[in-house]
Formats: structure tokens, C-alpha cells, sequence
């Protein structure tokens, strides 16, 4: 399938790629340290969960808990899940607090347990393309006569050039009243 560029908003991408990296940087510190702070093993499945689908952390933590008190008397062990509830919601409410938005999702990738943004992905998400046959066909039919102006008045374009055609019956035509002279004697 053909397409033509007509469009890239290269300030719209860098303004995206470093808002969403900075929101990357911020996960990747934080992730890692309540990992660290609450004994999740920090592996790639459980680092995408944290992004993804931060309230299926809860399940691994309470899994990492229950491993560690299980040796522990009834007591202790419910004392320690009721105490638990609260890290739980503490790292949920942060978690959930990066505000990822669909869109923002689509354009991060994951290495292992480093988040990053694909700039490439948000790149072409920013340019616009023609696609279609026959609106390709107009564009080439444009281009070709912006060519041709540009080679009328060699590349310095006056600002009445408009008035040098006029409208009949739907058609351009030459302006009768123009002066040619002006265009023979150009430098």
C-alpha cells in the first residue's frame, strides 16, 4: 500500500516521549523500591505487573507474606496480615497514582524490570499519512501544480499571485488584464 508523509508534529513527540519517560523514570525508582522494601521478588513478570495491572500485586505480596509467617504461630500470623493490609494499600494508592492513560500504556515497552518509552512508536503516532488512492491522487495533482508555480515565478512567489488567473465556469483561466511583462523582465 502507497502512502504519502504530509505531516510530522515533531514538537507534539518530544513533548510526549519526555512527559511519558519522566512518568517511566518515576515507576522504575519506586517499583524497585517497594519491591525491595517489601520482599516481591523484582522480576519481569511481576515489574509488568506493577504497571499493567497494579492490583495483582496484592496476590504476590500476600504470597511472599504467607511464605515467610507460615512457621509462625496463629496469633502472629494474623496480626501480620492485618499490618500487611496497610503496606498493601499504601503500595496500591502509589502504584495506581502514576496515572497511566491507555494511550500512554501503548507506548511503553519493558525490558526485563526497566520501563522505557518507545520513541519510535510515539514518533510515527505523530505523523500523518495519505492512504488513500484517490486523496493520493489529488496530492500528486497539487504538488504538480505548486511545481509548476514555482517554476512560473522561480521560486519567488508575489504576494497578488492569485490575481493572475480567474475564475470561469468553474475553471482557472488566464487573466487577460495581466501584465507579461512583469514575468518576461523578472531577475
Amino acid at each position: 500500500m502507497e502512502k504519502i508523509l504530509i505531516s510530522y508534529d515533531r514538537n507534539k513527540a518530544i513533548r510526549m516521549i519526555n512527559e511519558l519517560q519522566e512518568k517511566c523514570n518515576r515507576m522504575n525508582r519506586f517499583i524497585q523500591s517497594i519491591f525491595k522494601e517489601n520482599d516481591i521478588p523484582l522480576t519481569a513478570e511481576n515489574f509488568h505487573m506493577a504497571i499493567f495491572y497494579p492490583q495483582r500485586i496484592e496476590t504476590v505480596y500476600y504470597s511472599v507474606l504467607n511464605e515467610k509467617i507460615k512457621s509462625f504461630p496463629q496469633v502472629l500470623q494474623a496480626t501480620a496480615r492485618l499490618e500487611a493490609e496497610y503496606a498493601v494499600s499504601s503500595m496500591l494508592k502509589k502504584l495506581n497514582s502514576f496515572e497511566l492513560t491507555y494511550s500512554d500504556k501503548q507506548y511503553i515497552v519493558l525490558s526485563e524490570t526497566i520501563c522505557k518509552v518507545n520513541e519510535d512508536a510515539i514518533k510515527e503516532s505523530c505523523k500523518r499519512y495519505l492512504t488513500d488512492e484517490k486523496e493520493i491522487e489529488v496530492y500528486n495533482n497539487i504538488q504538480q501544480a505548486a511545481d509548476t508555480l514555482n517554476n512560473l515565478f522561480k521560486n519567488e512567489i508575489p504576494l497578488n499571485w492569485i490575481n493572475i488567473f480567474r475564475a470561469n465556469n468553474g475553471q482557472l483561466i488566464v487573466n487577460n488584464e495581466l501584465n507579461f511583462n512583469y514575468f518576461v523582465n523578472r531577475k
